[in-house]
């Protein structure tokens, strides 16, 4: 699946991870506001940890199959969070993900970043659908996945997690691959 060099939004820039990166990740990672409805574990929510894991993210880019996580930052580049996608199903069902340091919460930024990688997706890769599972009491994600036109499926328990979810969706049909 081919990674974005960048996608910018009026106030974003979508962009690959870099090694310059690590230390407001480091911050974003250990953040337990910034990850409470994330699945990341103990180990990766170290400084060693962290490190690991976004050298593999950054090396996984030269691969055949890289890890489709990207930063997400301010346009001067800072970074204030991250987004992503991975499959989840046949037929190019994918999973998207949004995330930013508490800071930078209620000023519209996750949605802006979320609405412009779904389209990303839908315009320039083999994707028919985008779901997001979100976990009980995450209110702020689902008022995201509404605002970028995500619509309620009832629950369902995550094909990979198996964690019980509430599932908003979004299908290329739905309007949402104009530029």
């Amino acid at each position: 699946m081919k990674l974005p060099e960048r996608i910018e939004t009026e106030r974003l820039l979508i962009r690959p991870f870099k090694l310059e990166d690590f230390e407001p990740y480091l911050e974003f990672i250990t953040d337990d506001q910034a990850t409470r409805y994330l699945l990341f574990n103990d180990d990766q929510k170290t400084v060693e940890g962290a490190r690991e894991l976004l050298d593999f993210i950054i090396t996984s880019y030269e691969t055949d199959e890289p890890v489709f996580a990207c930063a997400i930052a301010l346009k001067n580049d800072l970074f204030i969070g991250s987004c992503g996608i991975s499959a989840v199903a046949e037929g190019g069902v994918n999973e998207c993900y949004y995330s930013l340091l508490p800071r930078y919460w209620g000023k519209g930024y996750a949605s802006e970043a979320t609405e412009a990688l779904i389209r990303y997706c839908f315009k320039h890769l083999d994707v028919s659908e985008m779901r997001a599972y979100i976990q009980p009491g995450n209110r702020q994600g689902i008022e995201v996945a509404k605002r970028v036109g995500m619509k309620s499926d009832g629950s369902a328990k995550h094909p990979l997690f198996g964690i019980e979810a509430s599932l908003y969706t979004i299908n290329r049909t739905d309007g949402s691959d104009s530029s």
